[in-house]
């Protein structure tokens, strides 16, 4: 007798690594190049590259930034930034792949909230009548009013609003959020990745 609730979680704007040879062997103290440039470097004598699929990247990012990848197993912290390249030196070693995830915590203010995958499957979520939707990588109040607006001018539908927590943006914007979200998700996988697995916890509790 019991109604089942179907929520669609959306793959959200998730910055991914662009590695042309498939794989680089990253090691400790070792100075690698990042661009964000959707055409990958060729590696040059002196440095191993790779791209990341957010072209802004070198705009939003100062020295000092760090810069974590395939959900934190490698860390690498920016040293010096010319034009569109980001030097940078390895400070947790390992394996990069191609399509690995990008954490750069601060950084990609200027990704939309809802990818032209997103908007697909939102045709296939309201077709086939979902009772919600998890926003992936939401960053304010914004992103949800966005979406909600979305939904409301192309298919005159108001879908509730599950915000995933899953960045320090979101964090700093929590309060205004969770005012305009129908619920609230603790993304914690991404967001321990974010600001260190031993903070959330005390977020998590914060949140809730």
């Amino acid at each position: 007798g019991h109604k089942i609730f179907r929520f669609a979680d959306l793959c959200g704007p998730k910055v991914r690594t662009v590695v042309k040879e498939g794989e680089l062997i990253l090691e400790e103290g070792e100075v690698v190049v990042i661009t964000g440039s959707q055409v990958p470097m060729e590696n040059s004598i002196l440095y191993k590259t790779f791209s990341v699929t957010y072209a802004h990247v070198h705009e939003e990012v100062k020295n000092g930034a760090t810069i974590l990848l395939d959900d934190g197993k490698l860390m690498l912290t920016v040293i010096k930034i010319e034009g569109e390249y980001m030097y940078t030196e390895v400070n947790r070693s390992g394996v990069l792949r191609d399509e690995k995830g990008v954490s750069i915590p601060g950084a990609f203010k200027k990704l939309s909230v809802l990818t032209e995958k997103d908007k697909k499957d939102i045709e296939y979520i309201i077709a086939h009548a979902y009772d919600a939707v998890a926003l992936s990588f939401v960053k304010s109040e914004e992103d949800i009013a966005y979406f909600k607006k979305y939904t409301e001018e192309k298919y005159k539908r108001n879908l509730p609003v599950i915000a995933k927590i899953e960045t320090i943006e979101a964090l700093k914007n929590i309060e205004a959020i969770a005012k305009i979200s129908d619920a609230i998700m603790v993304a914690r996988g991404d967001l321990g990745v974010e600001i260190g697995v031993s903070h959330v916890p005390l977020w998590q509790k914060k949140i809730c």
